[in-house]
């Protein structure tokens, strides 16, 4: 007879490792599937996380002290989940797993910036996303070549790939606006003779602290915000790139010319998740839906849960508390 998990956690990011650590202290059999080669998700790759002070790296080990408990399968990919009475048969490379209950917390994709043509991006080599920025500091190197000037000037894009109609994207990726003005604070303090604009929609600085980052950047950083989407970026003189969009709150058309553009790249919906054959539901925006509007974390399958960005775009805080929350709830189902 197949040995029984209590759990199979598909998606090796912050929420899943939460719920294993949870999971392994109380005893349950957990198994952790990630397709990538390391744990960890998109944090591991973030040089610091705001308003902690850590690195990705930081954070993703306080979230492992107990993953010697579970078993951690890297490079895997999920064939096939099926129900069998009162548990599921999740098959993971070939390989059979029987367990109790399924967690789907999948995170999330980026939006490829290739998309938005008119950004130039993959075009001009100082057209780069915000991953490619936390990668280059990550690596200890710059991420734009200012030896012609003494005063550089930088640009960051929000919303890219959020709240754009043409890419039939109408969800707000929720920590691009705290990010941006994040990543405006690193350029300047590695560039310190640079100036940097942020271009934006609408600035959305809800959680906490993050207003006072908005003030910070601007009071001691002299960051400077723009309201207006950015309509073009093409090559201008000298090597710099010339951008052309609107000051929508003074009506007025402008031109910037700039030394590097940094990308603001959205959060998107995960690859579809198969149960019994059939695709997982998904709410307006193509992220999983919870089936009931008091308990976030159930799907309609008994015994099968979701948690994290998989649901939609949420902040770390957010993402480690609702992977906390499903963790009880799996430990609770399994008790039963």
């Amino acid at each position: 007879m197949k040995e029984l998990n209590d759990a199979v956690i598909i998606g090796g990011g912050i929420a899943g490792l939460q719920c294993a650590n949870i999971l392994a202290r109380r005893g349950r059999k957990v198994v952790v599937v990630e397709r990538a080669d390391t744990i960890g998700g998109h944090v591991a790759q973030w040089h610091t996380c705001y308003p902690f002070g850590l690195t990705g790296k930081e954070l993703v080990d306080k979230l492992t002290t107990h993953l010697e408990l579970a078993e951690i399968i890297t490079n895997a990919e999920v064939d096939n989940i099926e129900r069998e009475r009162d548990k599921y048969a999740v098959t993971v490379n070939g390989k059979r797993h029987d367990t109790r209950t399924v967690l789907i917390a999948t995170g999330y994709n980026l939006f490829d910036a290739h998309i938005k043509e008119e950004l130039g991006y993959g075009v001009y080599p100082r057209v780069i996303t915000s991953v490619e920025l936390e990668n280059a500091w990550n690596n200890n190197t710059m991420p734009f070549d200012t030896s012609d000037t003494d005063a550089p000037r930088f640009a960051i894009v929000h919303c890219v790939g959020s709240r754009d109609l043409k890419c039939n994207v109408t969800h707000c990726s929720k920590v691009c606006c705290m990010a941006g003005i994040k990543a405006a604070k690193e350029l300047k303090q590695h560039y310190p003779t640079c100036q940097v604009t942020n271009y934006y929609m609408d600035l959305r600085m809800f959680d906490t602290s993050y207003e006072e980052l908005y003030h910070n950047a601007q009071t001691e950083f002299n960051v400077q915000f723009v309201r207006g989407r950015i309509s073009e970026i093409s090559l201008g003189n000298k090597g710099r790139l010339k951008l052309k969009s609107e000051d929508t709150l003074l009506g007025i058309p402008i031109v910037d010319r700039v030394h590097g553009v940094v990308l603001m790249i959205g959060m998107q919906p995960p690859a579809t998740i198969k149960v019994d054959n059939e695709d997982l539901a998904k709410n307006q925006n193509g992220f999983l839906l919870q089936s009931d509007p008091i308990n976030a974390n159930l799907t309609e399958h008994p015994g099968i849960f979701i948690a994290g960005a998989c649901k939609g775009p949420k902040t770390i805080t957010e993402t480690l508390a609702d992977a906390k929350a499903v963790a009880l709830a799996i430990d609770e189902y399994v008790t039963k």
